[in-house]
Parts: structure tokens; C-alpha cells; sequence
């Protein structure tokens, strides 16, 4: 199965994001582009509790498996790297992506609380 993301604009860059069973998830690429590190390996070594995961993206050069993080191991990132966009990212990310996101995931969530009591 493959996952067609969305491109959130951050200034002259772009992270794309999925959403897979209502948790979002980040291309640790593009996030580690942002923070200047030239691969996205040693950030997620340095800094990410838990294991980054590959997911199949449809890209415009068609189907690609990049890895994904998800807003925990973002935000773990972010709260300890000392890049100089840290501040510009972490701002973005809980006042840009996060309120745009929460809507979403509790509407999933009550989605799935209602098919559940439904079934029973």
C-alpha cells in the first residue's frame, strides 16, 4: 500500500507528512535538511526514542520508501538539537501543524470510538 502526503510548506523548504491510523508521521529527510544535518542517519541516532519506520510515498518520480518519524520523536529532536532553526521549527510544528492536525486525530478517534460501540 502506498501513501500519498501532504507538503507543508516551512519558509524555502517543504516536509512531507502521511497520516497512518491517525498518527502523522514526518519524513526525517526533510526535517534533517532543516536542521542542516547532510544525513538524516546521525539526527535519528542522536536524538529519536523510538525506531524510525520506511513508508512507501507516490512521489512525483513515482513510489519511493522514505523514513518516517512521528510528532514525539520530532518534537525529542527538536527539544535537543541547537541548530539555529530549532526555534523557527518547534514554532511552526505546535502553532501551524499541530492545532491543524489535532481536529483531525480527535475525529478519528471519536470515529473509532463510535464504529467500536457500534459493533458490540
Amino acid at each position: 500500500m502506498s501513501n500519498i502526503p501532504e507538503y507543508l510548506p516551512f519558509g524555502r523548504h517543504t516536509v512531507r507528512m502521511v497520516t497512518i491510523n491517525s498518527v502523522p508521521k514526518f519524513a526525517a529527510i526533510d526535517i534533517s535538511d532543516i536542521l542542516g544535518y547532510e544525513k538524516s542517519n546521525k539526527m535519528l541516532r542522536r536524538f529519536c526514542i523510538s525506531m524510525p519506520e520506511y513508508i512507501r510515498l507516490e512521489t512525483s518520480g513515482g513510489p519511493q520508501y522514505v523514513r518516517m518519524i512521528d510528532v514525539d520523536d520530532l518534537q525529542a529532536i527538536l527539544a535537543r538539537c541547537r541548530h539555529k532553526n530549532v526555534g523557527w521549527l518547534q514554532n511552526w510544528l505546535e502553532n501551524v501543524i499541530l492545532p491543524a492536525i489535532k481536529p483531525r486525530r480527535n475525529l478519528l478517534a471519536e470515529l473509532f470510538v463510535l464504529i467500536s460501540v457500534g459493533v458490540n
